[in-house]
């Protein structure tokens, strides 16, 4: 098979869990076939690649955001550059991260796409202090985008409730994997106080769960338990940095070695309200065999297989959070215990259960489709 697959990140990036799973769909379409890629993206000046690299990827910026006449000119111009490759390549089957991605695939190629719904389907925090008038664009952007999904030949979901809300048949699970390290690999002993929270704090549902954290469960922690420190691992933007500095969080940014950091937490939390998809933050700290804090909304796409409070700790309210991470950061030996059980649950989300489901679609997709 010859295919085309479109995403917002760098193949060798795996900084985040968006990264990450584009980087495993990308591993798994590899295993099928011939695989090129387009790596389209904002950035500082308009730039298109002529010419495909030695690992067979293109690349597109654009610098315009927005509606206005220059953003529409820069994206006829990607789109025009994607139709190129398309009929050039002649591939029987493109896969789009994301439905802003899809978007730069010609309408006539759709019969071959298959889209990476990912987040489709975009909800709020409850009790956030939302107007009306945004709560309303929200479902209307919802409904829109789940429009424009039943127009591809194939739609993934990574959420098991976003596929009953599309009212499409031509649509599977294909859910967020990590790669499990060994169970034996040699670990340093844990920091003793030490939270960590992973993500890119520039997305606002992170930094929203981070603020929240820090201002709502962090001071109850910190007065009962020493040394309780919480280190934030992820790009943070400037404002968010300068809001939290003195409250007992490290904003560590970019890491090189994400395992050490997982490996160094006593516990690690994901407080997430609101967003779209599921959190690979979960199952990446499981697979990491770390003790885990989670919130309701985090923890409702691994439901099915992963327990509370056999595997990691679901927490409803604030008193949840601060009782729940009083006692993994006390009771070592049993969060440890429980670390393991999800250790153990977590592998039935290993990266090498996707390819099936992707081989599976894209050779459907590519006989039924000239």
């Amino acid at each position: 098979m010859k295919m085309l697959y479109l995403t917002f990140n760098a193949i060798d990036d795996r900084s985040y869990g968006a990264a990450l799973r584009s980087a495993h769909i990308r591993d798994s379409m590899m295993q099928i076939g011939q695989v090129h890629t387009l790596v389209i993206h904002a950035g500082l000046r308009m730039q298109i690649d002529a010419d495909w690299d030695e690992f067979g990827v293109k690349r597109a910026t654009y610098s315009l955001l927005g509606f206005s006449a220059g953003a529409r000119r820069q994206r006829a111009e990607i789109r025009e550059w994607v139709g190129d490759v398309l009929r050039q390549g002649r591939y029987d089957a493109i896969v789009a991260r994301y439905l802003g991605l899809a978007r730069f695939v010609p309408r006539w190629a759709w019969r071959r796409l298959v889209l990476d719904a990912d987040d489709i389907v975009k909800t709020i925090a409850p009790g956030a202090d939302v107007s009306l008038r945004a709560r309303l664009g929200l479902r209307l952007r919802n409904l829109i985008a789940s429009l424009a999904a039943r127009r591809a030949a194939h739609v993934w979901c990574v959420n098991p409730l976003d596929a009953h809300r599309l009212g499409t048949t031509r649509v599977s699970l294909l859910r967020n994997v990590v790669r499990i390290p060994p169970a034996n690999r040699p670990r340093p002993d844990a920091v003793p106080g030490r939270l960590l929270m992973v993500g890119l704090f520039e997305h606002p549902p992170n930094a929203q769960a981070l603020r929240w954290f820090t201002q709502t469960v962090l001071p109850a922690l910190r007065a009962e338990i020493p040394g309780v420190e919480l280190h934030a691992v992820g790009k943070c933007p400037p404002a968010l940095e300068a809001e939290l500095a003195g409250r007992g969080v490290r904003l560590r940014g970019f890491v090189a070695d994400l395992a050490h950091e997982y490996d160094l937490a006593s516990l690690v939390i994901a407080p997430i309200q609101s967003g779209g998809g599921t959190q690979i933050k979960v199952i990446d700290a499981l697979a990491h065999h770390r003790p885990l804090v989670i919130s309701g909304f985090a923890h409702a796409g691994f439901a099915d297989d992963l327990k509370h409070p056999e595997h990691l700790l679901r927490c409803d309210t604030a008193q949840d959070w601060i009782s729940h991470c009083r006692w993994a950061l006390k009771e070592r030996a049993a969060a440890e215990a429980m670390a393991g059980r999800g250790y153990a649950a977590v592998r039935a989300y290993g990266s090498d259960t996707l390819t099936p489901t992707i081989q599976a679609t894209l050779l459907a997709v590519s006989r039924q489709s000239p």
